[in-house]
């Protein structure tokens, strides 16, 4: 509802300055130097001008989050709730690097990952600042791996999220990029994720190793073409 509420205000605000402007335009011509078919075809183009603006206002605020330039949340929580709609059936896992946090979100067979910047003691909205990328795939004992980044352009930090598909709830040593990562989630049906956090952008050739055996992250062409050969 906020959201919403945000936007309306600010579509008012453009629509209103646009009004105005043009008034101010209009008491600058004289009425009796236009003739009465040119002022009502100059009326109705003004009116299809607003009707044009208003729309692609709406279409671009729906892919655009504009407001995260300025909106602050007291918590990570309140700004996924306000910037992804997520609610308290979500598995959340929050991690904390000193200038943001990063965010691993569970519904039930659908995962997400996200950043939030830190300003002081507020937070910025979520992935206002952030490049997500899916580094690739591998497989370990016939088991899928996948990788995934983030990066938060806003505090020049980055974190690496494995998820490895086990056949059972059992936990393993893994290294992403030759450093510990940390498991920090495991699911019933034997869904382990690990997640790495490192200081600047993500590099998108890595290794990882499980049980000290190193598996390369691949493209999906590449993962594929590796099995045929």
């Amino acid at each position: 509802m906020i959201k919403i509420l945000i936007r309306i205000i600010l579509f008012v605000l453009i629509i209103g300055l646009l009004i105005i402007v043009k008034r101010a335009q209009l008491k600058k011509q004289t009425h009796n130097e236009i003739p009465v078919d040119q002022k009502m075809l100059r009326k109705n183009r003004r009116i299809a001008c607003i009707k044009f603006v208003i729309v692609f206002a709406l279409v671009l605020a729906s892919f655009y989050p504009f407001e995260g330039a300025f909106i602050r949340f007291n918590s990570p929580e309140a700004s996924l709730n306000y910037s992804k709609n997520d609610n308290i059936s979500r598995e959340n896992i929050i991690l904390e690097d000193e200038k943001c946090y990063f965010i691993y979100s569970r519904k039930s067979n659908n995962s997400s990952f996200h950043s939030v910047s830190k300003y002081g003691e507020k937070v910025g909205m979520v992935d206002y600042n952030s490049i997500h990328k899916h580094l690739g795939t591998n497989v370990h004992n016939n088991h899928p791996i996948h990788c995934q980044a983030v990066y938060d352009k806003n505090s020049n930090s980055s974190c690496y999220f494995v998820t490895y598909l086990l056949p059972d709830e059992e936990k393993y040593d893994v290294l992403i990029d030759g450093k510990e990562a940390q498991c920090i989630y495991q699911s019933p049906n034997a869904l382990n994720v690990y997640a790495l956090m490192i200081d600047g952008a993500f590099k998108e050739n890595i290794a990882v190793t499980v049980d000290g055996e190193e598996l390369p992250i691949m493209s999906q062409t590449e993962f594929m073409f590796s099995q045929i050969s």
